[in-house]
């Protein structure tokens, strides 16, 4: 028994690692270290203790990120018992990724393709991200490196998921490096690992580089923060609150001379047709684009627009259990199961919309942590990207952050000029290659101004859609591979 809690100390290590170098802590240098440990020990176990080692790394790393789960489900029930429920379950499933990676890792080693490793840690997170119904892409390895912009221009060419890659290589490169001083792991393999890594580290630094002077046109956006509480506030005057709220932030855009005005979704409830049902007066100048939801049966979370003609966009990604409840027709005890705005469908297409005289692609809250919904706005011509959110929700705990970074995200993966809104913040502008331009702080009613350099739609990124397909498809392949004991980590 003491040996198996020795041998398990990587795992945990490990996953206190990555978590502090994610939100809160946010130490993002730590990408480049925090799973080495757990890698090592993978070198010299059998299957069997690989997976159980994963399932260890996925549950202490699930908990630590899922905390928020907890906070925002206490201040729902006042409840510490129901509120550590979704939080441990969370955890539990999980887990269930990391084990099986752990498994394919230890046969990766085992066959001697340590460089497969890394992309196919990548293609675990397109995985978990884009499983049907429970797509999730939350604390990614490389979501942390948002902060050091000049690092991750690899990202237009390969999205995050390529960035984590090369932040995995990292770690697979120091657990050969360790191992080396117990087994004499062949120096070929340390110089192909750092020269790869140092390539791409060293490519990244000169893109971020030769992007200093864009070309473009300049274009003056306000983007508002109503500082009122859209979640937890008193629903009895949350009308009267939005109506005093929206005013001022058209005075500043309009005193600015704002080209558009860009408010944050949750401003609008029901109304089917145009223009929607408002709790404020939509002026004529600026042009606005905004959010709420559109129908009653059904209905739908969307993006609205004014410039002298009314338009919008529907929301084509939900949270599950946030905005839609799956399997209610299925599973009877699901139908009491009621949410705020009761289940919401989603749009049939990723649609643009055209505002004062410029193609912008609406990103809604949740569709900000989706590369492809970028990638189809680009597609679409848009020239800018707007992501309108509530993180009120969830005020106090980690996931505001970790909602921000998806915005730097979705900007250098697109090369696209991006805003975002928000009612309590974050609300910020980043240009094409991931600088934040200006934020504004957390719960103040301002409107961001900001000159951004607009420039004409760009060609379709064929090889960045393509590559999380790739990573997955690469990480099927490896699990089909047969293990080689004569070729182990152990034997070299």
């Amino acid at each position: 028994m003491k040996d198996k809690v020795l041998r398990g100390w990587p795992s945990v290590l490990s996953a206190v690692l990555v978590s502090l170098s994610l939100h809160p802590v946010a130490w993002w240098p730590l990408v480049f270290v925090a799973v080495a440990p757990w890698l090592w020990s993978l070198i010299s176990a059998d299957p069997r203790g690989a997976f159980r080692s994963g399932w260890t790394f996925g549950f202490c790393f699930w908990l630590a990120q899922m905390n928020w789960v907890r906070e925002f489900v206490f201040r729902w029930t006042e409840s510490p018992v129901l509120s550590a429920v979704p939080w441990v379950v969370c955890g539990f499933l999980g887990a269930w990724y990391f084990a099986g990676l752990g498994w394919l890792v230890q046969r990766l080693w085992t066959q001697g393709r340590w460089w497969a490793i890394p992309l196919a840690w990548a293609g675990l997170e397109v995985g978990r991200s884009y499983i049907p119904y429970l797509a999730f892409p939350w604390s990614l390895l490389a979501s942390p490196l948002a902060a050091a912009p000049e690092l991750i221009q690899s990202a237009r060419i390969g999205t995050v998921y390529f960035v984590s890659a090369w932040a995995a290589l990292a770690n697979v490169w120091l657990a050969m490096a360790f191992r080396a001083r117990t087994t004499g792991v062949h120096r070929k393999r340390l110089w192909a690992g750092g020269l790869a890594f140092a390539a791409v580290g060293i490519g990244s630094y000169v893109a971020y580089g030769m992007q200093a002077n864009p070309q473009g046109e300049r274009v003056r956006i306000a983007v508002g923060q109503p500082g009122t509480d859209l979640a937890f506030g008193d629903p009895a005057t949350e009308d009267s609150r939005v109506a005093q709220a929206i005013p001022p932030l058209y005075a500043k855009a309009r005193a600015e001379n704002a080209r558009m005005l860009v408010l944050p979704e949750g401003l609008v409830n029901g109304g089917a047709g145009l223009p929607p049902i408002t709790a404020f007066l939509v002026q004529e100048e600026p042009p606005v684009l905004f959010g709420g939801t559109r129908g009653v049966s059904p209905a739908y979370q969307t993006a609205y627009k004014y410039d002298g003609e009314w338009d919008f966009a529907d929301k084509t990604r939900l949270v599950i259990f946030g905005e839609f409840v799956p399997g209610r027709d299925v599973l009877p005890f699901l139908k009491n199961f009621n949410l705020p705005t009761g289940d919401l469908h989603p749009g049939k297409e990723t649609k643009a919309l055209r505002v004062a005289g410029l193609t912008v692609g609406p990103l809604i809250c949740f569709e900000g942590l989706f590369h492809n919904l970028g990638y189809r706005q680009r597609a679409n011509g848009a020239q800018m990207l707007a992501v309108m959110s509530i993180d009120d929700w969830y005020m106090g705990t980690s996931a505001p952050a970790q909602l921000r970074e998806g915005t730097i995200w979705r900007a250098v993966e697109t090369g696209l000029p991006t805003v975002r809104s928000a009612s309590l913040g974050s609300t910020l502008a980043v240009n094409g290659r991931g600088d934040v331009l200006a934020e504004l702080p957390l719960g103040q009613r301002d409107a961001l101004i900001v000159d951004m350099l607009i420039g004409p739609p760009l060609p379709r990124a064929w090889v960045a859609e393509a590559m999380p397909w790739f990573l997955l498809a690469w990480l099927f392949v490896c699990s089909l591979g047969r293990a080689n004991p004569r070729s182990s980590g152990r034997a070299s």
